[in-house]
């Protein structure tokens, strides 16, 4: 795979440089994705448009394309005593590959002292060894820029709640790393929380309530840094150390004027605000037939596009923090349209529920993050014409891959079933299904891919399962 992919790579440099395959990194949570060049300096760029029709060949997403294409060019021009190993058989690939991601920062120097150290011992070295390993080389060839990362890799402090993973059960991963008094801190309030809780009765486990503690010290946060309520009831004081109200025994009208403007205030803990498009069939509404048929009510949390059983969303709406707000329902088999080209909240929110995510086959962008795209371009000359502002002439697109279908030559088909037919540059048709599933027309089956032999197609046939034509040969053309 790695010689099929380096011939097509070769094959497909950037007509300009504003072409070239680039990676979108997220330096942490919030933070805006910036451009990295998806080769280092000295390897040959690749068009991203044949990136992408490289994994839609493997069966992959773009980004997993972006990162084969970007270890094999880093493997084969600036390891090359690691990729006579690989090419050998003596070293896997998936730890070379893991050596050309540590590597691809490295200048040309660095690399070639790694290069030299780790071919002898990459059959069997470890991801810690490797570390210090570029860390050395790094410190050798080049100190100016090993003391700059150094002290950059101080201001790697982050805390990620990663929505897009939230389970069936309404779970959600957080993980991070902060200072370690800030660490302490946390540990000490978490423990001293679940302690408390337990105090209260309650008989979860102890990892439970060390998870609920943590929400509640959220929530705290939130309501003394939320939106002020109008003046306290007369009498009334607060405890600006705790965030409590009491209530003295008597009342005048000294502690009314102190209620006043510019008066004691508090604070009233902000509501959560989970939206939940709940989507189930006609007789899961049926309480009966739910029951006789033993099936899992499933729900969709939008925020997120992971399912949600009912179950947890019954428990999550009898929470007293909860405010539960009920939307009209819109038949997503109806067609809606509109005479403008911006698209009406209505049309946006139909098209969101209908595809749920980026409508590229292999991505998994929310909804949310998402382009409205024309499928047909809109004609602003004649609006009559073509391209009308029809929930069926609209899809979601990320960023990434809306200028893959406006700039590079793939188009796609939404289909009647709900199913989008896309076509690449270079012939490939692929059939998206709305439950996320792709089938590749002309290709085997990820199955029969694995039961191929070890040693990889020749570089004429890689171009020509990809539909183009290899030198001194002529392909029939694609059919319509």
């Amino acid at each position: 795979m790695l010689r099929s992919v380096l011939a097509w790579a070769l094959a497909n440099p950037p007509l300009v440089a504003e072409d070239a395959a680039v990676e979108h990194v997220v330096a942490g949570a919030g933070a805006r994705p910036t451009q990295v060049p998806l080769s280092a300096q000295g390897v040959p760029q690749v068009d991203r448009a044949a990136v992408a029709e490289l994994g839609l060949a493997l069966g992959c997403s773009t980004q997993a394309a972006q990162g084969l294409v970007a270890d094999t060019l880093e493997i084969a021009y600036r390891l090359p005593g690691l990729w006579v190993r690989v090419e050998a058989g003596e070293v896997a690939v998936w730890r070379a590959r893991r050596v050309a991601q540590a590597t691809r920062a490295l200048p040309n120097a660095a690399v070639g002292f790694v290069d030299r150290q780790v071919t002898p011992a990459a059959h069997h070295l470890g991801a810690a060894q490797l570390e210090r390993l570029v860390e050395t080389a790094l410190a050798r060839v080049d100190p100016t820029t090993a003391h700059r990362l150094a002290e950059e890799r101080r201001e790697t402090r982050r805390v990620d709640v990663d929505l897009d993973s939230t389970s069936l059960s309404g779970l959600t991963p957080v993980t991070g790393r902060i200072d370690l008094p800030d660490a302490l801190d946390l540990e000490a309030a978490l423990a001293h929380a679940a302690e408390q809780l337990a105090a209260w009765g309650s008989a979860d486990s102890i990892d439970v309530r060390r998870a609920r503690a943590l929400g509640d010290l959220a929530r705290a946060h939130l309501a003394w840094h939320g939106e002020q309520t109008p003046p306290m009831p007369i009498g009334t004081t607060t405890l600006a150390h705790r965030g409590e109200p009491t209530q003295p025994a008597g009342s005048s009208a000294d502690s009314a004027d102190a209620a006043g403007e510019g008066g004691p205030r508090w604070r009233v803990p902000p509501r959560r605000q989970v939206v939940l498009y709940v989507h189930l069939d006609r007789s899961a509404l049926d309480p009966t037939n739910a029951c006789d048929s033993g099936g899992l009510a499933v729900g969709r949390v939008e925020n997120t596009g992971t399912p949600v059983t009912a179950d947890t969303i019954r428990d999550w709406c009898g929470e007293g923090a909860t405010r539960l707000s009920v939307r009209p329902v819109l038949d997503l088999d109806q067609p809606q349209r509109a005479d403008t080209y911006q698209v009406p909240d209505r049309i946006r929110e139909q098209v969101r529920l209908r595809d749920g995510t980026c409508v590229f086959p292999g991505c998994h962008a929310p909804g949310l993050r998402c382009q409205h795209d024309h499928i047909d371009p809109y004609d602003h000359d004649h609006p009559d014409t073509g391209g009308q502002t029809q929930s069926t002439n609209l899809a979601l697109l990320c960023q990434r891959h809306h200028t893959l279908k406006t700039h590079h030559g793939f188009t796609y088909t939404l289909l009647a079933s709900g199913t989008v037919l896309w076509r690449t540059p270079h012939g490939l048709r692929i059939h998206r299904h709305p439950d996320g599933t792709t089938h590749i027309d002309g290709l085997p089956a990820p199955a029969d891919l694995d039961r191929a032999t070890a040693d990889p197609p020749a570089t004429a046939e890689v171009l020509r399962t990809l539909g183009e034509s290899p030198p001194g040969e002529v392909c029939d053309p694609p059919e319509p």
